[in-house]
């Protein structure tokens, strides 16, 4: 089986993730050594770290139990858990290699992940490179391509000439903000920080999943450097209600567009792009004083209400937004929820063209 295969990074050495399976959801789930039923101490977190109301696994990749299958021991800490959230993210989408011999790529990963998924720094950067060096000249030799994966933190600390002591080249180092991030790297969907139950987007309209976050209707008024801002979550904004026909052709119009506008908040232009699968993506280009901008989230339509809702981890502060929409002759235009303009220009991509 090809695939990419996930080191998972100790001070003891790398530990690869050789299997993932699917157990009856009743148990709990299990981290063991690979062929054989002997528990390792991690199994415990590991549980907590998949199920809920704790576990992302569940949270992002719907189903409750797991047997996770390594190649060594994981004793302690944190710093295996963006590495077993990429696996199962990864497993998820048939991607999973059944460890480094059989796979066409390599990511090796050290780094805890939040709930909010944000990836903090952790410790013992250098020592994990140092032990896994042997691992790097084999899968040179073989050709196999290598991703290294850490937390943007631990990243900066490292420059060419350290990596290169290391046997690593610069351009393998994925520095992480976000698990987003590490997904990306892969080419993998994004998934979305909320509340509630979250859910992965798989790619394809045979898998469409349309993601779902509210928890009351608050609206906030808020003030803003020329002029007022409204900051609107909306109850029972669910991507899961059924559509009607008027939703489906509103879904079809909008599906492959890109919304060309400006942030309230920053006063930067941004490009939000409405991918296939419910997947958003939006940029935003350097400016005099800040670096580019690029964020992952989803958006879908409110059955009923003639809205597309949005929400991404970071910009417009996390928070989901659910302006009016209505097409007429051909034309798109947007409205916030007091029934102001908003300055989007909606431009037809080669999918809308398609569609």
């Amino acid at each position: 089986m090809s695939g990419i295969a996930v080191v998972i990074a100790t001070t003891q050495g790398p530990v690869e993730v050789a299997a993932i399976s699917a157990e009856h959801p009743d148990v709990n789930s299990v981290a063991c050594m690979a062929g054989s039923d002997n528990e390792l101490p991690i199994s415990a977190a590991y549980n907590g770290f998949v199920r809920l109301p704790t576990g992302l696994v569940q949270r992002y990749f719907e189903h409750s139990a797991f047997l996770l299958e390594l190649s060594g021991s994981i004793d302690t800490g944190e710093s295996w858990k963006l590495g077993a959230f990429v696996a199962h993210a990864l497993h998820y989408n048939g991607r999973l290699a059944r460890g480094t011999a059989d796979a066409d790529r390599v990511v090796w990963v050290t780094g805890d992940i939040r709930r909010d998924l944000g990836v903090p720094a952790v410790g013992y950067v250098e020592d994990k490179l140092r032990r896994s060096q042997a691992l790097f000249r084999e899968l040179a030799v073989r050709g196999v391509p290598v991703n290294v994966l850490m937390p943007a933190e631990n990243a900066a600390g490292f420059d060419g000439s350290r990596l290169a002591e290391l046997g690593i080249g610069p351009d393998s180092v994925v520095a992480v903000n976000t698990a987003n991030d590490a997904l990306a790297a892969l080419g993998l969907p994004a998934v979305v920080a909320r509340n509630g139950i979250g859910r992965v987007h798989r790619r394809g309209a045979a898998r469409r999943r349309w993601m779902v976050a509210a928890a009351g209707a608050v609206l906030i008024l808020a003030g803003a450097a020329g002029g007022i801002v409204w900051y609107l979550t909306f109850g029972n904004a669910s991507a899961d209600l059924p559509l009607s026909v008027a939703d489906v052709k509103l879904r079809d119009v909008l599906y492959g567009r890109t919304i060309h506008g400006t942030s309230t908040i920053s006063k930067r232009p941004f490009v939000m792009n409405l991918l296939d699968g419910g997947v958003a993506t939006i940029e935003m280009p350097a400016d005099a004083i800040r670096p580019p901008f690029k964020d992952h989230g989803s958006w879908w339509v409110w059955s009923g209400k003639n809205r597309i809702c949005y929400q991404f981890t970071r910009f417009s502060q996390g928070k989901m937004r659910c302006p009016f929409i209505s097409v007429e002759d051909g034309t798109i235009t947007a409205r916030r929820g007091d029934g102001t303009p908003m300055n989007w220009d909606f431009r037809r991509t080669a999918a809308a063209v398609a569609r």
